[in-house]
């Protein structure tokens, strides 16, 4: 599902690479924790999964595609079989709610009845069903992360990426969200999830991948 082999990133010629020598092979169905100090690398690391920079060295390779071959039509279809929940959250402020997190269903054209009841559904489960009609601007930032998370898990993505997406909300919702990401990959979904969490992590186990000076290590916290 995931390939990397060798890769780097250097954002400057004079600076040190961000992430540098990784290789790895993320089998389809899996769950990881991506783990490690500020600094480390995984911002760059979850940038080139989603195909907002490409590896400045190495192969980093996507559902069988070497992303450095990519077009951007082919990159705009292969994020449509991922969700993706950023720490910005980065939610479309001239939409709703509701309209938001219909986005991912509103592109596989599914009819108006089936984004309805999906919409209410996991707006639900993460306790927003009170805010389908609320724009952006009026929720508080753990409200803003739910849907951000609600948007990404709502298509059932092959791969699912999620920046500490549980950083703004209490430990009860926080197991919650992770019981979400935990029965999608009981589905098939590939999850690799960034957090700071180590209760989660002990709560929920899955195998850790810990970066470090942009080098990753498994097995480490």
């Amino acid at each position: 599902m995931i390939r990397f082999n060798e890769v780097g990133y250097q954002y400057d010629q004079s600076a040190k690479a961000t992430v540098r020598d990784l290789s790895l092979d993320l089998q389809s169905g899996s769950f990881y924790y991506l783990c490690g100090p500020s600094g480390a690398g995984k911002t760059t690391l979850f940038k080139m999964l989603y195909m907002d920079l490409l590896p400045t060295r190495g192969d980093l390779t996507l559902f069988g595609k070497n992303t450095k071959d990519l077009t951007r039509e082919n990159i705009a279809q292969m994020r449509r079989r991922m969700g993706v929940v950023f720490q910005d959250f980065r939610l479309l402020k001239h939409l709703s709610v509701k309209e938001n997190v219909a986005l991912p269903l509103i592109f596989e054209n599914k009819s108006q009845k089936a984004i309805d009841a999906s919409v209410e559904e996991i707006l639900d489960w993460v306790g927003l069903g009170d805010k389908l009609l609320s724009m952006p601007d009026e929720l508080s930032g753990g409200e803003k992360q739910r849907v951000a998370i609600a948007r990404a898990v709502i298509n059932r993505p092959e791969i699912l990426i999620a920046d500490e997406p549980t950083g703004n909300v209490d430990d009860t919702m926080a197991a919650r969200i992770i019981h979400l990401f935990s029965e999608l990959n009981k589905h098939g979904t590939t999850v690799l999830l960034a957090t700071h969490d180590k209760g989660l992590i002990e709560n929920f186990p899955n195998e850790c991948l810990f970066l470090e000076d942009g080098m990753l290590m498994k097995g480490q916290m």
